[in-house]
Protein backbone atom coordinates (compact mmCIF):
# COMPACT_ATOMS: atom_id res chain seq x y z
CA UNK A 1 0.00 0.00 0.00
CA UNK A 2 1.01 3.39 -0.31
CA UNK A 3 2.03 6.39 1.99
CA UNK A 4 2.13 9.71 1.18
CA UNK A 5 3.13 12.44 3.42
CA UNK A 6 2.15 16.39 2.79
CA UNK A 7 5.16 18.52 2.67
CA UNK A 8 5.57 22.05 2.09
CA UNK A 9 4.74 23.09 -1.70
CA UNK A 10 7.26 24.85 -3.75
CA UNK A 11 5.03 26.30 -6.09
CA UNK A 12 4.91 29.75 -6.37
CA UNK A 13 2.20 31.78 -7.87
CA UNK A 14 2.81 33.67 -11.12
CA UNK A 15 1.42 36.34 -12.92
CA UNK A 16 -0.13 34.89 -16.10
CA UNK A 17 1.28 36.31 -19.22
CA UNK A 18 -0.35 39.55 -20.45
CA UNK A 19 -2.43 38.75 -23.24
CA UNK A 20 -2.01 39.46 -26.99
CA UNK A 21 1.65 38.66 -26.06
CA UNK A 22 4.26 37.24 -28.94
CA UNK A 23 7.40 35.73 -27.52
CA UNK A 24 9.98 33.80 -28.43
CA UNK A 25 9.72 29.72 -27.53
CA UNK A 26 10.60 26.05 -28.46
CA UNK A 27 8.18 23.70 -29.00
CA UNK A 28 8.96 21.23 -26.25
CA UNK A 29 6.63 17.87 -27.31
CA UNK A 30 3.79 17.60 -29.66
CA UNK A 31 1.69 14.89 -29.60
CA UNK A 32 -1.89 13.55 -30.98
CA UNK A 33 -4.23 13.31 -28.29
CA UNK A 34 -8.42 13.30 -27.24
CA UNK A 35 -9.44 16.67 -26.73
CA UNK A 36 -11.87 18.08 -24.20
CA UNK A 37 -14.51 18.34 -26.47
CA UNK A 38 -17.01 16.01 -27.48
CA UNK A 39 -17.33 14.43 -30.87
CA UNK A 40 -21.28 15.70 -31.07
CA UNK A 41 -21.89 17.45 -28.16
CA UNK A 42 -25.55 16.25 -28.09
CA UNK A 43 -24.29 12.66 -27.64
CA UNK A 44 -21.25 12.28 -25.11
CA UNK A 45 -21.02 8.30 -26.08
CA UNK A 46 -19.55 9.23 -29.35
CA UNK A 47 -16.29 10.29 -27.56
CA UNK A 48 -14.14 13.10 -27.58
CA UNK A 49 -12.69 14.94 -30.87
CA UNK A 50 -8.99 14.43 -31.55
CA UNK A 51 -6.16 17.29 -31.23
CA UNK A 52 -2.72 17.77 -31.93
CA UNK A 53 -1.53 19.61 -28.84
CA UNK A 54 1.58 21.36 -28.79
CA UNK A 55 3.93 22.51 -25.50
CA UNK A 56 6.12 25.32 -25.51
CA UNK A 57 8.88 26.67 -23.54
CA UNK A 58 9.11 29.99 -23.36
CA UNK A 59 12.95 30.72 -24.54
CA UNK A 60 12.98 34.61 -24.46
CA UNK A 61 14.66 36.63 -22.15
CA UNK A 62 12.53 38.13 -19.73
CA UNK A 63 9.86 37.48 -16.38
CA UNK A 64 8.18 35.17 -18.95
CA UNK A 65 11.25 33.03 -19.48
CA UNK A 66 10.90 28.88 -19.15
CA UNK A 67 7.43 29.25 -18.64
CA UNK A 68 5.30 26.63 -20.59
CA UNK A 69 2.39 27.39 -22.60
CA UNK A 70 -0.34 25.08 -24.63
CA UNK A 71 -1.58 25.58 -27.75
CA UNK A 72 -3.86 22.76 -29.74
CA UNK A 73 -4.76 22.16 -33.54
CA UNK A 74 -7.53 19.42 -35.10
CA UNK A 75 -5.89 17.08 -36.71
CA UNK A 76 -6.70 17.17 -40.04
CA UNK A 77 -3.72 18.37 -42.26
CA UNK A 78 -5.23 20.22 -45.91
CA UNK A 79 -5.29 22.83 -48.60
CA UNK A 80 -7.83 25.02 -46.90
CA UNK A 81 -6.34 28.70 -46.32
CA UNK A 82 -7.62 28.02 -42.41
CA UNK A 83 -6.51 24.27 -41.54
CA UNK A 84 -4.57 25.42 -38.44
CA UNK A 85 -2.26 22.48 -38.44
CA UNK A 86 -1.37 23.38 -41.71
CA UNK A 87 -0.36 26.90 -40.78
CA UNK A 88 1.43 26.35 -37.76
CA UNK A 89 4.01 23.34 -39.50
CA UNK A 90 4.52 25.84 -42.02
CA UNK A 91 5.27 28.56 -39.51
CA UNK A 92 7.62 26.20 -38.15
CA UNK A 93 9.44 24.88 -41.19
CA UNK A 94 9.45 28.31 -42.30
CA UNK A 95 8.09 27.86 -45.77
CA UNK A 96 5.86 30.04 -47.53
CA UNK A 97 3.61 27.81 -49.05
CA UNK A 98 3.26 23.77 -48.49
CA UNK A 99 2.88 21.36 -51.48
CA UNK A 100 0.40 19.05 -51.64
CA UNK A 101 1.52 15.45 -50.66
CA UNK A 102 3.84 17.36 -48.25
CA UNK A 103 4.27 15.07 -45.30
CA UNK A 104 5.97 15.17 -42.07
CA UNK A 105 6.30 13.62 -38.41
CA UNK A 106 5.20 15.35 -34.85
CA UNK A 107 8.67 14.22 -34.04
CA UNK A 108 10.44 16.33 -36.77
CA UNK A 109 8.87 19.56 -35.14
CA UNK A 110 10.03 18.92 -31.47
CA UNK A 111 12.94 21.66 -30.57
CA UNK A 112 12.33 24.26 -33.12
CA UNK A 113 12.58 27.17 -32.50
CA UNK A 114 8.96 29.48 -32.96
CA UNK A 115 7.16 33.30 -31.97
CA UNK A 116 4.13 32.01 -30.16
CA UNK A 117 1.03 34.63 -29.53
CA UNK A 118 0.20 34.34 -26.34
CA UNK A 119 -3.71 34.85 -25.43
CA UNK A 120 -5.39 34.75 -21.73
CA UNK A 121 -8.48 33.12 -21.18
CA UNK A 122 -11.31 35.07 -18.81
CA UNK A 123 -9.86 32.65 -15.63
CA UNK A 124 -6.39 33.99 -16.28
CA UNK A 125 -4.82 30.93 -18.44
CA UNK A 126 -2.57 31.04 -21.49
CA UNK A 127 -3.00 29.56 -24.08
CA UNK A 128 -1.02 29.51 -27.93
CA UNK A 129 -3.01 31.06 -30.13
CA UNK A 130 -0.88 31.36 -33.30
CA UNK A 131 2.40 29.85 -33.72
CA UNK A 132 4.90 32.36 -36.19
CA UNK A 133 8.47 31.73 -37.93
CA UNK A 134 11.66 32.90 -36.64
CA UNK A 135 13.78 34.73 -38.87
CA UNK A 136 15.99 31.68 -40.08
CA UNK A 137 13.11 28.87 -40.59
CA UNK A 138 13.49 25.49 -39.95
CA UNK A 139 17.43 24.04 -38.89
CA UNK A 140 17.76 21.26 -41.33
CA UNK A 141 15.60 20.72 -44.31
CA UNK A 142 12.08 18.31 -43.29
CA UNK A 143 12.00 15.78 -46.03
Amino acid sequence: MSEYELVESEYEEREPIENDTILEAVILSCQEQDSFWDIDKDDPSKGKRREVSFKFEVTEDGPYQGRWVWGSTPTYFDDNPRCKLRIWVQEVFGLDEIPLGFKFSLEQVEGQPVRIHVAKSEKGKNYVTDVLRVDDGFDEEPF
